[in-house]
């Protein structure tokens, strides 16, 4: 047979010991393209004695985060794992508890923010405060109290003054200084509408805390301060802030 020939009939019947390595390899691929990878489990996060999570790893960190938004518990701002482990290093470094921290820190335009009691926790915190008094004024400045029996005297102005060892603050804020401020007249279901004397009293302390201890509150955002808010913003009730800050520093 003619050398040319047979060099054209090789080219196009090929070599079928190769064309089979070739048709083996491509089933090979075809069928690992079909098979499902079984999806790999993750590890179990440990917990401490007493029961509560203890992450040491960022990816645990972000998967017990993720538990904790399915729960529905946290404040609406901490919906993705992100923030809430964001929020958590925060707290910590304010030397608070995690979880319950979040509960009184606000993330508003972005910044965290502390209100309620938390700013007083702070600064007792800090052994600084000496003596600290507190209470509500009508509108001739007389102090509400029992001992004046006129605990029912619609209340004007809230007053704190607080004492540490190196100097003595008064501070007041009144209804007048809230209009000025912008805060009242508020829609029917807000804070400043429905506890105006809560937010009076916090309106007055944040100021005075922030001046005489300064470094207690390290520069810190306090929301019915700085950001002129009320707590009727977040999902978090006006109501439940008295005491709550005394649980943050529960490790």
């Amino acid at each position: 047979m003619d050398e040319n020939i047979k060099k054209q009939l090789d080219k196009i019947i090929g070599d079928p010991a190769k064309d089979m390595e070739n048709l083996k390899a491509d089933k090979d691929l075809i069928k690992k393209r079909e098979e499902k990878p079984e999806p790999k489990k993750p590890t179990d996060i440990a917990l401490k004695e007493d029961g509560s999570i203890d992450t040491k790893t960022v990816s645990e960190q972000y998967r017990a985060a993720s538990i904790w938004i399915q729960s529905g518990m946290l404040p609406s701002s901490y919906n993705t794992p992100q923030k809430v482990i964001t929020g958590i290093q925060y707290a910590r470094e304010l030397g608070l508890s995690g979880i319950t921290a979040l509960k009184q820190i606000a993330v508003i335009k972005g910044a965290p923010s502390i209100f309620g009691d938390l700013p007083l926790t702070l600064a007792m915190k800090s052994n600084k405060i000496k003596e600290i008094e507190e209470y509500w004024f009508d509108k001739k400045f007389d102090k509400i109290s029992l001992e004046n029996k006129n605990i029912n005297t619609e209340v004007y102005g809230a007053y704190c003054r607080v004492k540490t060892n190196i100097t003595e603050k008064e501070a007041t804020f009144t209804l007048d200084d809230a209009k000025k401020a912008g805060l009242i007249p508020a829609k029917a279901d807000a804070a400043w509408t429905k506890y105006p004397r809560v937010m009076l009293k916090y309106r007055a302390r944040t100021e005075n805390l922030k001046d005489t201890v300064p470094t207690a509150l390290n520069g810190l955002d306090v929301l019915e301060y700085n950001q002129n808010m009320t707590v009727d913003t977040i999902d978090v009730s006006v109501e439940n802030q008295e005491g709550r800050a005394k649980e943050l520093f529960d490790a």
